[in-house]
Order: C-alpha cells, then structure tokens, then sequence
C-alpha cells in the first residue's frame, strides 16, 4: 500500500510530548515533534531564525543584567542597559558614545531589583516604578542625555512613603496609572486626566479628579500589571480583571467607574505582550501564556490559554518577555533555563506556534526587548558566555532576517557575531569578545573552515581575501516530524510499520539541508552542481528536493532535518510518500 502525506503548514510549532498519541486532532497535521531555531511564519511555513550580533560587553558581567526599551519615536529608538545602580543606552546596533565612553546614567535599583521594575512612556519621558522606591522618570533632553529624577506631585496619596512605592504603572484615558504598593497591593491611583502628576480632588468631586480604587474581592490578590486597552487591564496573581466607566456613553471618572473579574487567570509580575487590542500575559507559575481579549461570544473578557499545546516549552518559567510586530508578529520569551521561546501569534491568520530556540556557544539568554529598525523590528538580549574560562554577559541582538532575494552574502547566521565590510582582506580583528573561540565563518557567502580568535583576530585560511566578512558562534537548526498515523479502518495507525519511500521538501531560497528518516544517516536536499564555481557559496534553491532517506521498515515514519551551515532556510512544505504493509 501506497500512503502520500503532505504538511503544508507548521502553525502550531513544536507540541508537547503528551500530544504525540493524538493524531486524532486537528492540530496535529499542523505540528512538529520538535523545532529548534527554526520559527514559524505568518504564512504557516518555517524559517531559520538569523544570528546575533554583538553590540557591547555590559558594565560588569559578574553581574545580572536588564534590557528595556526606550522608544522616543520610531526614528529614535534606544535600548537601555539596567544594571546595578546604573543605565547605559544603545542605537543603531551598538552603544551610545560620548567622546569614546559609554552614556551612563545613575540609578537607585540594586542588581536583585532589576526585574521587578515596571515601565511606560510616553515621548521623551519613561516612567519607572518600584516598591522600594518613588516613581522616577528617565528622560532624554539630548542625543547624549538621559536624566533621571524622581516624581514630585501634588496631593500625593497619603498611602505612599518609603518604602511603600507602587509596583505596576501603565497609562489610560490620558491618565498615569499607578497600582499596588507592598502594603495596598489592590489598590490603584490613576492621576487627573492630563496632569500626571496631579493626585488632587476638588470638592465637589469634578469629572477629571485623580482617582482612587481598591479592588473588592473574598481575597487578597496583588495587582502585578497594568495595560491600556478599551478598558483598563488589570493582572493580578489570581485573577484578570477590568477597570473601566460603568456608562461608556459618559466620561470615565470616579463617579463613572466599575471594576469586573473576568477570569481566575492568575499572572506572574512580567508585563504583558500587547498585540493590537489584545495583552498576552504570563500566568502566576510563569510556565503559561493567555491571551487577554474581548469576546462577543462572552460578552466579557477572555484569557484562554495559548500555550497549553506545547506546554512543555515554557515549563522552566518565563523570565522576561517582548513582542516583535514586524516582520513576523512573535512574542520573544526569555526561560530560565537560559533558552528562548518564541511564539508566532497571528489571531487573523489563525497561527500560534511556539518553537524553542538555543543560542549557539553554548549561550544562556537572560533579557530580552524589543525596539522598531530601519526595516523590522530589532530583538535585543543579554547572554551570559563562557569565553576564554571567563564569565563575560554581552549585549547582542538578532540581525535583520533574511528575505528570499537578499545578497547570500548578506546573510547573518551566526550567534556573537561581528561583520567586516570594506576592502578585500584577509584578516579580521575586533574579535576581543571571542577570544580563544572556534570561530564560524562566511566569507562573502561562502563558509570558511572555522578558525580560533588569537589575539583578538583570525586569519582566513589558504591566503583567501574577502570584501564582507562574519564572524562569530555556529549553531544548528533541526526539526522533526511527528509520526505518521495510516489507518485502515482499524485503528490510528501509529504503530503500524512502514518504509518512507521518498521525502520531498519544498524549499524557498535556501542552502542544503540535511534530512534523515528513522534510523538513515543524513543526506542533502540538493548539492553544488558541477557548473557552479568552486570557492562561491553554492546558490540557494526555491522548489521541491527530492530525498532518498532510510528506506527501512519502522514505525514511525517520522523525518529529522537540519540546517549546519551559516545559511538561510525557509521550509514551506513536507510530503513523505510510504509504504506500508498489508
């Protein structure tokens, strides 16, 4: 018997072990058995995440470290480097200089405080908060200057002193938002409408009054973020709630408000991902990722959880979090562990799949921000390396990707990477940050044997020049198919034994994969063929490969296929043709 199957789509990304058995579902013709460093693209298809680029050692890498974003406009975008008692700035792929050092900021929060500060901005000015300390701003007055300076304000609540600051901050109905200091944590202080620092009340009470709320529920629940939206979105560690006017008709205010629990959906004190109208959050065990959105349907708030096909993924803890919108809509999760997650989320599309992604030197990923390019959306980390048997945490963010068209030698698929472009030469320095590495190369497309960084350089091989040259850590990018389930009639199928037969792999501008069935060996996609010049990258394909893997009998019928060179891949169809016996 004759069996064709074909996946189209990899939508739902690598699903959990749990679901290996349910080929009786609909999602499982649109998922993997695994995926790594591979993502998923809005149109359902898979690609290659690109490599790193190493923008700057941090301050002191003995030490943990946070990035947040600081988005003055889309032309002037800046990560901020938070780390103990201290902030440094970076812009167009490397840090803010001032005649040759660092910009750098003083601030008051510890290394143990890092990540329990929350932020929103609005132009020139980001707005920190902390239960240790007051509200701050952080404001750039220049290319070069960034000020912090605590908030003063008029009619402050009595509630707030020292050490009993608020925790959570956000924005609504042209209002700064406070929520849940250490001893009120239910409590939220939004400020009068349009002066945001203004926390007075006039008698009588007019409509653009600060305001002053306390959660009413049987139990205690701390408020652990705040997102603007229709209404305003409140997290707390048991529940999903709403803040928002009772007589929409009617201008929100103190005497127009009504607060609604929506959902027992506890969240974790990570701020939440917003995509569109809707706020992804991390749940209270920071092992799951719910949606937040209106329904119709409910007539009320929803927080259905995205995550539950592959919750094994995220069972090591969410650690940090940022949301890329271009080009690809992904939710970047920073875990534990020191591996990445990260979710393709296309409500229109229908695509929600989660991929893991490891970083290559072996790299422990413990940040992550987002902030707009010239062209998509720039994803920032900071990684924790082993180099030369030092501890050393550098600042390094995801290249552009690569788009079907673009220069092969344009391509970036290598972690920590530095890039030479200029006169052809021979020799690469700069490399301080990778010394004593095995290094991966690509040499005006080409790879290159790998090399070790000696005195902060490498020298290609074979007396080989080259006019754009990249330099950094390799990684691999493997995926594997779930097992085919042919049924008769009889059952599922799983178990039932069968020969792959030919494996075709459609490809969209990529360099060779290898591919192997069950218990082969791996083998190409395609090869460089006799006309194409040696010492050239070999040309990316765009069609169908043809694979002749192992043809034993298993019960599986399952593919892996791996992507080893520091090139693009975009896989947009699997079809495997088995044979099966009577």
């Amino acid at each position: 018997y004759i069996h064709h199957t074909r996946q189209a789509t990899f939508a739902r990304g690598e699903i959990s072990p749990r679901l290996h058995s349910r080929a009786d579902i609909d999602h499982w013709a649109m998922s993997l058995k695994q995926c790594v460093n591979y993502f998923v693209m809005r149109q359902g298809g898979l690609q290659k995440r690109t490599g790193t680029i190493f923008a700057a050692e941090v301050k002191d890498s003995s030490k943990k470290t946070r990035l947040i974003p600081f988005v003055f406009s889309i032309e002037q975008a800046y990560v901020v480097e938070m780390g103990d008692l201290y902030a440094r700035y970076y812009a167009n792929g490397g840090p803010v200089l001032d005649t040759g050092v660092p910009v750098e900021t003083v601030l008051p929060y510890t290394e143990a405080q890092l990540f329990d500060v929350q932020h929103a901005q609005s132009a020139d000015t980001a707005y920190l908060v902390h239960g240790s300390h007051v509200q701050a701003t952080l404001t750039r007055t220049g290319a070069l200057t960034f000020t912090y300076a605590p908030m003063t304000f008029t009619s402050p609540p009595s509630e707030w002193a020292t050490g009993n600051y608020p925790t959570t901050v956000a924005f609504f109905n042209e209002r700064l938002c406070f929520a849940a200091t250490p001893n009120e944590p239910q409590t939220l202080w939004l400020s009068k409408a349009g002066i945001l620092n203004d926390h007075g009340v006039s008698a009588p009470l007019a409509a653009d009054d600060a305001i002053e709320v306390t959660i009413l529920a049987e139990e205690v629940n701390a408020i652990q973020w705040l997102a603007e939206g229709q209404n305003l979105l409140i997290g707390t560690n048991g529940a999903a709630r709403t803040l928002g006017p009772s007589d929409s008709g009617t201008v929100f205010s103190a005497a127009n408000l009504v607060q609604r629990r929506h959902s027992r959906r506890g969240s974790a004190n990570i701020q939440p991902a917003q995509v569109g109208n809707v706020a992804l959050f991390v749940s209270r065990y920071r092992d799951q990722l719910h949606e937040y959105l209106y329904s119709f349907e409910a007539d009320g708030y929803v927080a259905p959880e995205l995550t539950v096909l592959s919750e094994h993924i995220l069972r090591r803890g969410v650690v940090d979090m940022a949301y890329a919108q271009d080009p690809e809509s992904i939710i970047w999760m920073v875990l534990s562990d020191g591996e990445i997650a990260a979710l393709t989320y296309d409500r229109e599309q229908q695509i929600v799949g989660l991929t893991r992604h490891k970083l290559g030197g072996n790299g422990i990923a413990e940040s992550v921000v987002v902030i707009p390019g010239d062209k998509a959306d720039e994803v920032w980390f900071v990684v924790r390396r082993t180099i030369n048997g030092q501890t050393k945490r550098y600042v390094e963010y995801l290249a552009p990707p690569h788009q079907p068209g673009d220069p092969i030698e344009d391509s970036h698929f290598i972690d920590c990477g530095s890039i030479y472009q200029g006169s052809p030469t021979g020799t690469v320095s700069g490399l301080g940050h990778l010394e004593g590495e095995t290094v991966t190369i690509l040499a005006d497309g080409a790879v290159i044997p790998p090399q070790v960084v000696s005195g902060g350089s490498i020298t290609l091989p074979d007396g080989r020049t080259a006019s754009k040259i990249q330099v950094g850590l390799g990684f691999e990018a493997e995926g594997k198919t779930l097992p085919v389930a042919i049924s008769r009639g009889d059952g599922s199928g799983l178990g039932r034994p069968k020969r792959i037969a030919a494996c075709l792999i459609d490809l969209l501008d990529s360099s060779p994969l290898q591919v192997k069935g069950p218990g082969g060996d791996f083998v190409p996609t395609h090869r460089r063929s006799a006309s194409d010049p040696m010492g050239k990258p070999p040309p990316l394909k765009t069609g169908f490969s043809e694979i002749a893997v192992d043809s034993s009998w298993q019960e599986l019928g399952e593919i892996t296929f791996k992507s080893s060179v520091p090139l693009p891949s975009i896989i947009r169809s699997i079809t495997l043709n088995l044979e099966t016996s009577p």
